[in-house]
């Protein structure tokens, strides 16, 4: 089973009291869906590594039970992880979102934050027109958008601002 894409807040001061100020995306650290990074991540890390971790589920599109899927993708990388829950979730698409099985997929990610196994979910996106389409359907927490000193048209365009303003992370 692939596992979850990670993100990991984290600081250049050593000092663990702020351990939480720069974020560093980590892609696709379950290689070849083994794991391996992850448990490496997970050795490192321990339960009470005061990181913040993001995890992202793996495209849903071919799936034959894309919510299963899912849910599998989470509970494995939380085991190679060595943690019982993650600062977030997101969807690897909006399209997962919009897709047949999107309101269920919406619901079990609902369900792990009420279980306290997540703090926040949402979803990673490319423009500014998922973006819109997005937050009028679900009450996300977070977002991950593209966005670089080459790549600043969603802040120029007010949607950075916006999600801001909404209280999205």
């Amino acid at each position: 089973t692939p596992g979850l894409d990670i993100l990991l807040h984290e600081s250049l001061d050593p000092t663990p009291s702020i351990l939480n100020d720069l974020k560093i995306f980590r892609e696709s650290l379950s290689i070849s869906g083994n794991g391996h990074s992850e448990a490496i991540l997970g050795d490192c890390l321990g339960p009470e590594s005061g990181f913040r971790i993001v995890g992202k589920i793996p495209s849903l599109g071919a799936a034959d039970d894309p919510v299963a899927c899912a849910r599998d993708a989470f509970e494995t990388s939380l085991a190679h992880l060595r943690q019982d829950h993650i600062h977030g979730l997101l969807v690897h698409s909006p399209n997962d979102l919009f897709a047949a099985h999107g309101d269920t997929l919406w619901h079990m990610m609902e369900a792990l934050r009420t279980a306290g196994r997540v703090r926040k979910i949402g979803v990673s996106v490319y423009s500014s027109h998922e973006i819109e389409r997005v937050v009028e359907q679900f009450p996300i927490d977070l977002i991950q958008i593209p966005c670089s000193l080459f790549d600043q048209r969603l802040i120029a365009g007010g949607q950075l601002a916006e999600l801001s303003r909404r209280g999205i992370e």
